[in-house]
Formats: structure tokens, C-alpha cells, sequence
């Protein structure tokens, strides 16, 4: 993705082995309140997202896969 995407910045938190299904995107600055509704969708297990406050939404993924759930967040940054 990142090589696709030209860019030099791509903040993943998860693993990146991950099988996954299921796929939620986020164009733009998305709020802390949509990202975890995104993720916690049945079957939500990553998102994918331009922009993101990074002490709220990282946090709050790193604390979801400690818990179990199989899930990642995946920010491009500002310039893609």
C-alpha cells in the first residue's frame, strides 16, 4: 500500500499479518467517535484513514487488541 500510494509516511497499528475481510475507509480527518463506530461494525477490523487524532484513536485500537479482537488501523497522513 504504501509503495502504491507514493508516500513515505504510513502509521499501522496491528498485525500486519492480519487476515482480513472486512475493510472500513475514512477519507479526510474522521473524529474519534466515527473511527470506533467503524470499528466496531460486525466484522470491522480495520480502517484505513487519512488523518486521525493519533492519542485518541491509536490508543483506543492498541487497548481493542490487547483485549482480543482482531483489529488495525492503517493512517496515511496528510499528504496522500
Amino acid at each position: 500500500m504504501q509503495a502504491r500510494l507514493a508516500t513515505e509516511l504510513l502509521h499501522v497499528e496491528g498485525d500486519p499479518a492480519l487476515p482480513i475481510s472486512s475493510v472500513g475507509i475514512a477519507p479526510g480527518s474522521a473524529g474519534l467517535t466515527e473511527q470506533v463506530l467503524a470499528l466496531n461494525l460486525p466484522g470491522g477490523q480495520v480502517r484505513i484513514a487519512s488523518e486521525a487524532s493519533e492519542w485518541e484513536i491509536v490508543k483506543y485500537v492498541r487497548d481493542a487488541i490487547a483485549q482480543g479482537p482482531s483489529k488495525a488501523l492503517i493512517l496515511l497522513g496528510h499528504e496522500v
